[in-house]
């Protein structure tokens, strides 16, 4: 095929996926904004069984107390018991965190991770904010306040909405 033939059935390919997208079916035109108690994720239905919540779960039970450092607050003993390297450490300055406005190029935010836990960490942040991979529910959404609490408790934000444009709702 010559160039100018693949160039064209491209432009006719991208037109179609457009305009299948912009015809698609109205149930579907807020997909990123789908409530978290939908039937088809019962997110805050079922109990997660990724690295934090069971985490979370020897909290609760008191098998675990987390210990908390005078200068870089939960983070390290985290970083221990959910088997994170420090060395895995990324400073990103992307405003793609709820808490944007304390990140900037003089002030980024730390991403740490393994394969199935990220966790951030924002300087002068009021939280620590967590993904980890659930097998059957996929990807948990955490925040951990920074302060020191006699029983640190994960929390998970009851929508992406709210979560995203005011912070985590607390229970």
């Amino acid at each position: 095929m010559n160039r100018k033939f693949r160039l064209h059935m491209a432009s006719v390919l991208l037109i179609a996926i457009t305009t299948a997208a912009r015809a698609g079916n109205e149930e579907f035109a807020n997909f990123p904004w789908i409530p978290y108690d939908h039937p088809a994720i019962q997110y805050l239905q079922q109990t997660p069984n990724d690295p934090v919540g069971r985490l979370q779960k020897d909290i609760d039970s008191g098998k675990t107390k987390l210990t908390y450092d005078p200068q870089r607050g939960y983070l390290p003993d985290l970083l221990k018991r959910l088997d994170i390297n420090r060395d895995s450490q990324v400073l990103v300055f992307t405003k793609t965190s709820f808490q944007f406005p304390l990140i900037s190029p003089a002030k980024p935010r730390a991403l740490y991770f393994t394969d199935d836990v990220y966790v951030g960490s924002v300087q002068n942040g009021e939280v620590l904010e967590f993904l980890s991979l659930d097998p059957k529910q996929g990807a948990q959404f955490y925040t951990l306040d920074v302060s020191q609490s006699q029983r640190p408790a994960f929390v998970r934000p009851q929508s992406v909405r709210k979560s995203h444009r005011r912070g985590p709702e607390r229970k």
